[in-house]
């Protein structure tokens, strides 16, 4: 369990600083950092899941991880995955930061329950964030679902989608 609670101090921090880029990019204080590496255009390629995505089981060797306290985010509710390269392990680094491995994979899929009174009526999924680590460097992707909820296709411009 402890080892749980480190990964997802680790993976905060890390979201944290990919989200500290973006907004300086945005905000127009620093040029767009280009990924070192491809993502695939399909979600599916990744092997989140298993079975059908909408059920939410995480995939062969990723592992579910929820934080002690979330962001509100519209009332969307979160699952948080880590896929950790085989046979390597987190330590901290200098600064007491994570020191994730090249071919770490972070995941943060948004969804909202079909009915919040009833959740055994299933899910609608929205996006699934991904964080890929590769030559040191964070690659990011987000994967926006088909309303057959069968597959996301990575996105590269922003998107809209009206939540009811």
């Amino acid at each position: 369990m402890q080892l749980i609670s480190k990964i997802v101090k680790w993976a905060v921090a890390s979201f944290c600083v990919v989200l500290i880029g973006v907004c300086a990019y945005v905000w127009g204080n620093h040029s767009l950092i280009e990924n070192t590496a491809s993502l695939p255009t399909k979600l599916s390629d990744f092997r989140l899941y298993e079975g059908r995505p909408a059920d939410l089981r995480p995939g062969k060797d990723y592992t579910e991880y929820e934080l002690a306290t979330t962001l509100f985010t519209d009332h969307a509710h979160k699952q948080r995955l880590i896929k950790l390269p085989a046979r390597t392990k987190l330590f901290p680094s200098g600064d007491g930061l994570p020191d994730f491995p090249d071919s770490t994979i972070l995941v943060k899929t948004f969804y909202y329950y079909v009915d919040n009174r009833d959740t055994a009526k299933g899910r609608h999924l929205l996006e699934t964030r991904i964080l890929v680590k590769d030559k040191s460097k964070w690659n990011v992707g987000t994967y926006v679902w088909n309303e057959a909820q069968t597959e996301a296709v990575l996105q590269t411009r922003g998107t809209d989608e009206k939540v009811t």
